[in-house]
């Protein structure tokens, strides 16, 4: 049974867990200093309809969009910084009428983006942030995340610092560990997701990290009687399976040779037992027209 002071213990332990949640919510939902409703603003055949480049601009390196001051809110909005208004808190929500950007700052102050390079290349504003016009406030939430780059950056990002100024050892983001769908089978069936979302890998490993394995170590079903008579079976059915160790041409090396059974004297007459046993061999090289080359017409004739 618990004593009073562990039941103590226990209690504080939830409700410091509680304020934390509490905190963690209150960080990402933070509206940054700023009554500010960018679905207000933008809204089509609404009070404004502006367009985002009208308070938002790229900065002398192309790499940041600058926030709008007083300066440019003051186009709209009458403001007299000589004669500020009582009420700040029309516009600022914190107590020193500061807005509040640390949040931002620390989620993207080392990635390697370069707005203009974006916008001379036709991507619009809400392909990046495609919640952002229907915000009435702003938050972090319209940061986006890095799946959002992996749309089109599938294949650059397999190594940290080609989005990343500052690699930290032991800081890797915990949407960046392991992924959930590689538990103790992964080893065993990952050949499948491989064949099907190649991307999905390349996002963590590099085309060298399959050959580590595949090119050195080879598959427990490639038995001794593999070559001779399981292999073809296995190609008929499913043949991207061993695209993912070899290429086209590794099969023509061998299948632009007669195979020794063609050399027996009574093959022609007698193939038709391999063929009714295993067809399936037999398409690994031929096509169904060449078996209609002769068994169209009356092949028992020309046999006699």
């Amino acid at each position: 049974m618990l004593d009073k002071k562990n039941i103590t213990l226990i209690c504080s332990f939830i409700f410091a867990v509680l304020l934390l949640c509490i905190f963690i919510q209150g960080c990402r939902e933070d509206e940054l200093g700023l009554v500010f409703s960018h679905k207000f603003h933008t809204e089509t055949g609404g009070a404004v309809g502006a367009e985002c480049s009208q308070c938002h601009e790229t900065n002398a390196d192309g790499k940041k969009m600058t926030l709008p001051n007083h300066e440019q809110c003051s186009q709209c909005h009458e403001i007299n910084e000589s004669d500020p208004p009582d009420k700040c808190s029309s516009c600022h929500t914190r107590e020193d009428n500061k807005v509040f950007l640390r949040d931002m700052q620390m989620m993207i102050k080392d990635v390697k983006f370069y707005h203009k390079v974006h916008i001379d290349l036709g991507f619009g504003c809400l392909e990046c942030h495609p919640e952002i016009k229907t915000r009435d406030k702003t938050s972090v939430e319209d940061i986006p995340e890095m799946e959002v780059c992996s749309k089109c950056h599938r294949m650059t990002v397999s190594e940290c610092s080609t989005c990343h100024d500052e690699i930290r050892e032991g800081r890797k983001p915990i949407d960046h560990t392991i992924p959930v769908s590689h538990d103790s089978s992964w080893k065993e069936f990952h050949g499948r997701s491989a064949r099907t979302d190649s991307d999905d890998c390349l996002l963590c490993h590099k085309s060298a990290s399959c050959e580590e394995c595949h090119t050195k170590v080879r598959p427990s079903s490639h038995s001794l009687s593999w070559k001779q008579d399981i292999h073809g079976r296995y190609a008929t059915q499913d043949r991207d399976k061993c695209a993912v160790c070899h290429q086209a041409d590794f099969c023509s090396r061998c299948h632009e040779q007669r195979p020794t059974t063609h050399y027996e004297p009574d093959w022609v007459p007698n193939h038709r037992t391999v063929a009714s046993r295993d067809g399936r061999s037999c398409v690994v090289c031929h096509e169904r027209e060449f078996c209609q080359e002769c068994h169209r017409i009356n092949f028992k004739k020309l046999v006699k």
